[in-house]
């Protein structure tokens, strides 16, 4: 199948870590031992930052968790057995406590059997819950043609486009041997019109994205940025499906101990020029921070991000921060306490002068550490939510309009609930939804237990494309280039899988792969058959206190889809109808349900705790492009009075 290819280029987690694991009893309850050498068979390389701490706590409980009994040392924890080992224990002294972690970082290693790696190593190989990405080698992949990227920056330098260089000196303030220090070339670039499906050319900025290998630097990828407020969408990565790298990379030399990294190219290059330091940007913006670039981040010895200051940019620095190393790591703020000042550096550099730039690096501050704050610390985020409440709702919805007003954005720390009779459409209008923010840059992670992966990725590409791609195969290609290079990933579980299991990739995918948005389709799937009778809530209790926690602590919007108790189908259903006991309810943020209809749905937003305000709103569903629209009153009217009205006629006249 044509989506098989599609499917590799995606992120997946695997259950079984690319083999069938076969355990033997090495003669103790509870502990075993792996058929075959662990560092011998399977993938490795979770890189963790020296400076990034893991918290002791979380060492044992995950030791505690596996049964895996420990001593704590002067320096870490040290087990009993190693359950990693070719070989039993047989409980010979010379066997035991040979496997060691290191405090508040989790590195082990194991005396015994050699293996050795970061906590997300010892954490993938002991549950097979590792998720194993494509560009893992960056060797693997296209690359960009160096000669032809040499030739735009020949362009600049030649001044052969001469109201391109005007933009980026005159509008966006830059020096010409900034530009031609950064190695940023100039030129037109052909963009594809997906809705029109016309072409255009614009003038453009192609910005250079390096990586590091054996202390050279690799061009990895070209960003290509369409230039003039009016064309800001126009924005494409060359060679499609390519590796990661930073723009400024390259021009950082040897024994610089202090860099700068930016949300955009332009604000590297306005850093830079403004201040002296060295900086570079990240490669999807303020969404990602690869773990692929962090091994060359190792030799600084301190960094400050400077992401736009709004509330994505506040949130992904906290992220990143944690990333990187909280001790190392300094946060720089362009606003005031009243929410005004520069959203970014490069309105910082036009806006004020170079020792105005210099004091923000100078104020920035890293995030506290302690469990415990005041007010006092606090302060200043609790007016900006109370001041700024508009720009503290989230990340408004493209697609529907309802979304942003009943519930006002997608935001993350957030449990959503999303409930639907049998064939209502649940998971056709979670994936048009998750597709809407992870267009929009949100790194989302789906878990689908109930359809395969691959019957999900072409309902996804069909909503992606806006087409029936079976009746246009031709344009495949051309869609799924674009489509691949999205921040979306998928889990490889299917049906009754272990929580425990699940949140371990969870874990492992906000660390590596900064998920911002998780999609779990659905409860009942993933917990069937592991509890009887009422033990089965019970366990689905469990399971969403866990979820409700992990949404918290790690800071994403996880999305449930909850099956709805066996009701009357003549009635509409309620929060009461949400299957299991109270809990779920309980400990959502915002509960959706979709009510069906004779020709159209309803989508029936019960609960909204960011401002309380729910509501319904009347969704048609479009086969075409396998997505919903929202129904205005008159039309909801118009398919309830007249036995001859169809949603068909209201698509074609909306097209038209």
């Amino acid at each position: 199948m044509i989506f098989k290819a599609l499917s590799r280029r995606f992120v997946t987690a695997v259950g079984n870590l690319c083999r069938e694991q076969k355990f033997i009893e090495n003669g103790l309850r509870g502990v075993y031992a792996p058929y075959r050498s662990y560092s011998q068979n399977l993938p490795r390389g979770t890189f963790v930052s020296s400076y990034r701490e893991i918290s002791n706590t979380e060492i044992k409980d995950f030791l505690m968790r596996i049964g895996l009994e420990y001593k704590e040392t002067g320096n870490g924890f040290t087990a009993r057995y190693c359950p990693l080992c070719p070989k039993p224990h047989y409980e010979e002294r010379t066997n035991l406590y040979t496997l060691g972690f290191k405090a508040n970082s989790g590195i082990f290693h194991c005396f015994r059997c050699g293996v050795s790696g970061s906590w997300y190593d010892f954490k993938n190989l002991v549950t097979g819950s590792s998720i194993q990405i494509e560009s893992l080698k960056q060797e693997e992949l296209a690359f960009p043609s160096v000669e032809e990227h040499n030739h735009r920056v020949a362009n600049l330098k030649e001044e052969k486009y001469p109201d391109i260089l005007n933009y980026l000196t005159e509008v966006r303030g830059l020096r010409k041997e900034t530009l031609e220090k950064y190695n940023v070339g100039i030129g037109m670039k052909i963009f594809r019109n997906l809705e029109n499906e016309e072409n255009v050319e614009l003038p453009c900025a192609f910005f250079p994205m390096h990586y590091s290998k054996h202390s050279e630097n690799v061009l990895a990828r070209i960003k290509i940025r369409a230039i003039y407020k009016e064309n800001k969408h126009h924005m494409k990565m060359h060679p499609p499906g390519g590796g990661f790298g930073f723009f400024g990379l390259a021009i950082v030399p040897p024994g610089i101990k202090t860099l700068v990294i930016t949300e955009g190219e332009y604000d590297a290059l306005a850093v830079h020029q403004s201040t002296g330091l060295y900086a570079v940007s990240l490669p999807n913006g303020a969404s990602h921070l690869p773990m692929q670039m962090l091994p060359w981040l190792e030799q600084f010895q301190k960094i400050y991000l400077w992401l736009d200051d709004d509330l994505a940019g506040r949130e992904s620095a906290v992220k990143f921060a944690k990333k990187l190393g909280l001790k190392r790591t300094f946060i720089v703020k362009t606003k005031d306490q009243d929410g005004n000042g520069p959203k970014d550096a490069n309105e910082a550099m036009l806006t004020s002068s170079n020792e105005t730039m210099k004091k923000y690096i100078i104020e920035a501050k890293p995030i506290a550490e302690e469990n415990i704050t005041t007010f006092r610390e606090l302060r200043d985020e609790v007016y900006k939510k109370i001041l700024k409440h508009q720009d503290e709702s989230g990340l408004m919805s493209k697609s529907f309009d309802w979304y942003n007003q009943k519930t006002k954005g997608f935001r993350k720390g957030e449990l959503t609930i999303l409930t639907g009779g049998t064939g209502s459409g649940k998971t056709t209008l979670l994936s048009q939804l998750s597709l809407d923010f992870c267009s929009q840059g949100i790194p989302t992670l789906w878990g689908s237990f109930e359809i395969k992966n691959e019957i999900l990725l072409k309902k996804l590409l069909m909503q992606y494309a806006k087409m029936d791609l079976t009746k246009k195969p031709e344009l495949f290609n051309e869609f799924a280039d674009s489509f691949q290079d999205l921040p979306l990933y998928l889990l490889k579980f299917f049906g009754s899988t272990d929580a425990d299991k699940i949140l371990d990739t969870m874990d492992f995918a906000t660390y590596a792969y900064d998920i911002s948005h998780i999609v779990v389709d659905n409860l009942q799937f993933m917990l069937s058959g592991q509890a009887l009778g009422m033990n089965k809530f019970d366990l689905q209790d469990s399971v969403i206190s866990k979820f409700r926690n992990f949404a918290t602590d790690k800071n994403v919007h996880l999305t449930l889809v909850i099956h709805p108790k066996k009701t009357d189908d003549e009635l509409d259903l309620n929060i009461a109808s949400v299957f299991g006991s109270a809990k779920a309810t309980q400990e959502a943020d915002n509960i959706y349900v979709l009510q069906n209809r004779h020709k159209y749905r309803l989508i029936d937003v019960r609960k909204n705790r960011f401002d309380g305000e729910v509501g319904r709103v009347g969704l048609g569903f479009d086969k075409e492009t396998q997505s919903f629209f929202e129904l205005t009153t008159q039309e909801i009217t118009e398919l309830r009075s007249n036995p001859e009205a169809n949603i068909n006629e209201i698509i074609k006249s909306k097209r038209l």
